[in-house]
């Protein structure tokens, strides 16, 4: 989470917004947080074992994250990719592409990870 923390602050990144990627009664399908150390890592311990989407609130960056499947990907720009993954950009894509393409033949919310491709991939 720290790397998370790291690429919010590195863009200007104020709010952080999730969506669930599943129904869990109770649970909000919708949540959001302060993009700072503490606020995530609450998220984290409430939220964090639930499939969802993350994404910012100045649109820099998206993140997958994924228990079922043990996922944490990011989508946005060559140096947030970086600053949140701690790996080169050309390895996060492929692992975010590798999870798109496994995620359009079981998840309902194949269009939305289309969507972060076509709008974070470089062209």
């Amino acid at each position: 989470m720290q790397g998370l923390a790291r690429a919010s602050e590195a863009c200007g990144v104020t709010q952080l917004f999730a969506r669930l990627t599943e129904q869990l009664g109770d649970v909000p399908e919708f949540l959001d947080f302060a993009a700072t150390v503490d606020s995530i890592n609450e998220f984290n311990l409430e939220y964090g074992h639930f499939n969802l989407v993350l994404w910012a609130d100045t649109g820099d960056f998206s993140v997958i994250c994924s228990t079922t499947e043990d996922y944490l990907l990011y989508a946005g720009a060559e140096e947030v990719l970086e600053l949140a993954t701690g790996e080169p950009y050309t390895r996060a894509w492929e692992l975010f592409e590798e999870y798109v393409s496994w995620a359009s033949d079981t998840s309902e919310y194949h269009e939305v990870y289309e969507e972060i491709i076509k709008r974070y991939k470089a062209e």
